[in-house]
C-alpha cells in the first residue's frame, strides 16, 4: 500500500511501517507466517484485513530503507519513488494465489477460497 495513489492511504502505511519498526526494534522473535482470514465484504483493498489481529511486523524487504527515506517518501506524490520496491507482501501473494485458483462465479469463488484457509 505504499505505492498507492491515494496519499492518505500512503501516509497511513508509511505511519505503520515506522511504528512497525519502533516496535520490534532489536527483536530476534522469529515471526510464523500465519493466512489471515480475509474480508470478502471490504469496499477497498486495505480493508480485505483485520489489522489489528495482525502483529505489526515490518516487511522483510523495507528493513534495509532508512527512516529519512521513509520520512521523505511519505510526502512525495509520485509512487514511482517505490518502484524499486515490490509491492506484494506474502499474505497479498497468498489471496492473489486463492482468488486465481477459484472457481468462475461469486457464491462459488467465495466458498471455494473458505475451505481452501481453513
Amino acid at each position: 500500500m505504499i505505492k498507492d495513489n491515494r496519499k492518505n492511504i500512503r501516509s497511513l502505511e508509511l505511519r505503520k511501517l515506522i511504528c512497525a519498526r519502533n516496535e520490534n526494534r532489536g527483536s530476534s522473535e522469529v515471526r510464523i507466517y500465519q493466512v489471515s482470514k480475509m474480508d470478502f465484504i471490504a469496499k477497498d483493498n486495505f480493508a480485505l484485513i483485520n489489522w489489528r489481529r495482525v502483529g505489526r511486523f515490518e516487511p522483510p524487504l523495507l528493513m534495509n530503507v532508512q527512516f529519512k527515506e521513509i520520512k521523505a517518501k511519505e510526502k512525495v506524490r509520485k509512487t514511482g519513488e517505490w518502484s524499486k520496491y515490490p509491492c506484494h507482501t506474502q499474505a497479498v501473494e497468498t489471496c492473489i494465489r486463492l482468488v486465481s485458483e477459484s472457481v468462475y462465479g461469486v457464491k462459488k469463488r467465495h466458498g471455494f477460497i473458505l475451505n481452501r484457509i481453513q
